[in-house]
Formats: structure tokens, sequence, C-alpha cells
């Protein structure tokens, strides 16, 4: 089941996230290179010290003083992203291992720690990690003349689940800086801890379980709620989903909502009618009676930038559920409790719930056109338990797929719970 990770071979496509972290393999140029080429701070000293005899020594001694702690404090900075670069670009590396040899990583935590410090995989070298490991920033660092004697030591590297999206990597970082003439040093030992985002790398548990069908990249759930009742009725009658619209002579009414004062006296040919006044219009689908229901839709569409809006007929509520967002477009969502596994895990192939993990939901229309297997109707939806070789059963919920399922508990999360 050996795929191009860098090329998705059955759609002919780039996968963008390899494009973010780097399009060369010869190295990430930091910051602090650019930094210290500016600074050719030795040639200036000596220049300095014999072409003036009228100048302190004090002088000279703060003006190396502080330009020694300027390139100290970049390079701790330097440091951090270091980390950062070579933790993601090694997350890439073990998901293209796993796609192109079909079998997941055995320790994650100590692959990726790995190939951060050693710039290989199971002993082979990885061409991601070329030039971009932590001892090649390093020797990077080493190599630039900047008038200094630099000595940089690091250790204790260790890498844990943050929030799912992201690793917590830290590291110490032990720098010693002091100029020719002697007259100032620094040494300073530091501990920062850098988040190594996930964004954008692809899942391997879809590509696994479906036989390279389908996949996935790991994106943010983009929305500030998975589900809201806006407006909630006296009356309402049928069930449907459309654009709101708040024009009564908008063009194209079978497919939107009209959220208006009075249904009643409003324009027929709406797929749906949402009333402020009690007043029954002769539609098939409606709520009434809903105080305030113009500005409330109108600041939630605002807020959130999503304007499909769904009637219950139950809760006589005009909802707004860009979760049916989230499944269609199979974006990731973050639970400080019980959740999904992280990337750590996803990596490993562990399906089992985790503390600060991400899950995204299986879009099983989308399995059926692409021919994907499929598991039980009445399984649950959340992608690390439609996985999992037994059945989680789950309900169906109103507003969503037909074929959605989600048990009790996962929906309160979701804020589905009254509409199953």
């Amino acid at each position: 089941m050996a795929r191009n990770v860098v090329y998705n071979s059955r759609k002919g496509q780039s996968n963008c996230w390899l494009d973010e972290i780097g399009k060369s393999r010869k190295g990430q140029v930091y910051s602090i290179v650019a930094l210290m080429i500016t600074v050719p701070l030795f040639l200036f000293i000596i220049f300095y010290i014999s072409s003036t005899q009228t100048v302190k020594y004090g002088t000279i001694e703060k003006v190396i003083a502080d330009q020694l702690h300027q390139v100290e404090s970049s390079v701790e900075a330097d440091f951090s992203r270091a980390i950062t670069i070579s933790g993601q670009r090694a997350l890439i590396a073990e998901a293209n291992s796993i796609l192109e040899n079909g079998s997941y990583i055995d320790n994650a935590t100590l692959r990726t720690a790995e190939l951060m410090e050693n710039g290989t995989l199971y002993g082979s070298p990885s061409f991601l990690l070329e030039n971009n490991s932590i001892p090649a920033w390093k020797a990077k660092i080493l190599g630039i003349q900047t008038g200094f004697d630099i000595s940089l030591n690091h250790s204790g590297l260790s890498v844990s689940n943050l929030d799912g999206f992201s690793l917590q990597a830290p590291a110490s970082l032990t720098v010693a800086l002091s100029d020719r003439l002697g007259i100032a040093r620094i040494r300073r030992t530091i501990r920062p801890a850098p988040k190594v985002p996930a964004d954008n790398i692809e899942d391997p548990t879809f590509a696994i379980n479906t036989g390279n069908l389908i996949t996935r990249n790991i994106v943010r759930y983009p929305y500030a709620y998975y589900a809201t009742k806006m407006a909630a009725g006296s009356a309402s009658f049928g069930n449907c989903t459309g654009t709101a619209t708040f024009d009564p002579a908008a063009a194209n009414p079978g497919q939107k909502i009209l959220v208006v004062d009075n249904a009643a006296s409003a324009p027929g040919g709406f797929f749906g009618y949402v009333g402020q006044t009690p007043d029954v219009p002769a539609a098939a689908c409606y709520v009434v009676g809903a105080a305030n229901a113009i500005s409330l839709v109108n600041a939630t569409i605002i807020q959130s930038n999503y304007s499909e809006i769904y009637l219950d007929e139950l809760t006589r509520g005009a909802w707004s559920l860009p979760v049916n967002d989230g499944i269609a477009k199979g974006y990731y969502s973050h639970f400080s409790g019980a959740s999904g596994p992280g990337i750590l895990g996803r990596l490993e192939g562990n399906l089992n719930a985790t503390t600060n993990g991400l899950e995204s939901f299986v879009d099983v229309d989308k399995m059926i056109s692409e021919g994907a297997p499929l598991k039980s109707p009445d399984q649950s939806a959340l992608d690390y338990l439609y996985f999992q070789n037994v059945l989680n059963a789950g309900q169906k919920v109103r507003g969503l797929p037909s074929w959605f399922r989600i048990s009790a508990a996962d929906a309160a999360r979701y804020g589905l719970g009254e509409l199953m």
C-alpha cells in the first residue's frame, strides 16, 4: 500500500503541508543567520579602538557587552524556532513512512525525538530532516563568522502531546559567548518548551483504514461553536435546512429560509419561514412566535460567518449547525476531556480515547462514493470510534446527514443533545 506522500498519486495534487513547511531540501534559513551576517562586530571594534585615542575604555566595554547580549538573545530565540521546524518535519517524515510502508510508527514519541536529534528514522536518514535537525542548526550557527567565540550545547529533548494539534518539545541549551579581546563573556542555560504544530500534516488514520481511498490533512475546526439554537418560537411545523435571508424579494427563494417579522404576510415560495409574530404562514416548514428572531439570527450569522439555518419542529427552534460544515470538510476538533487520539497516537495507530486529543467525523457519503469499506449503519461517525474493530453505536441527529450517528455523551460536547 505504498504511496508517495509528497504527491497524492490518486489525485495528482501536491500536498500543501509539505509546501508550507519548506520547499527545499537545502535547509531552513533561520533569522539568526541574517542577524549575524549584518553584525561584523569584531572588525568594527578593532577599527574603533585603533582609530581613536579619546574614547573611554568603558564605552568600548559597554558596546561589546551589549552586542554580545544581543547575539546571545537571538541564539536563544532561534533555538526555539529550530525545535519547531525540526519537530514539524519529523511529524511529516513519520506520516510519510507510514503511508509508504503501510505500517504505523512503533513509538511516535521516541521516533520524533530521533528525527529531531539525528535526522534519522529507525537509523535511516530522512531527506526531510536533511540540514534541519537540531544539530544541523547548531552547525549553521557555529559556522558563521561573527567576531565572537561561540559554544552551543543542547540536551534533554523530550516530546509529548500538548493539545492533540500540537506537541510540546522542551530542551536545554547552554550558550557561551566571548569576544576575542577578552573584554566580556556570557554563559547561560535555558530550557524553552516550544510548541510543534501538526496543522496540515496528513492523518494516516484515514489512509490506512480505507486502503488509501480516503486521505485527510489535520485542519482545525474554524467555528466558535458546533450547534446553537438562535431563536425559539411558540409554534413550528416541519424540519428544513436552507440559507437564511431577510429579504422577502430574494432570488431563488426555494433554497432559502426567510426570517421576517410576520411570516404569514410574507411572499410565498420560500423553503421555510421564521416569524417573530405568532402568525402562521401557508408553508410546509416554519417557526413562528420567535421573539427578536431577526436580530438574533443576523447576529449569529455575522459572528460565525455561517449562513445556513435549520428549522426543527420538535424544539420549535431556528438552529445554526456549522458542525455540518465540519463533517463535510473533515475538520478536526480538540476537547480537554476524553477525546480521540492526538497526533502522536494517530502516528502509532492508537484509536483509544485520550485526554487533550483531537477528533473528526467520518463522511460516510464520501466513503461510499470512493468505495471504501463501511461499518454498521449504527456506527458512531467519530473517526477514532468508527475505525475501531468493535461497534460503537450512536443515534441519529436531526439537522445532520441522515447517515450520521453519535452517542448521547459525545453529542453533548457538540451541543447536539436537543436534536437527538
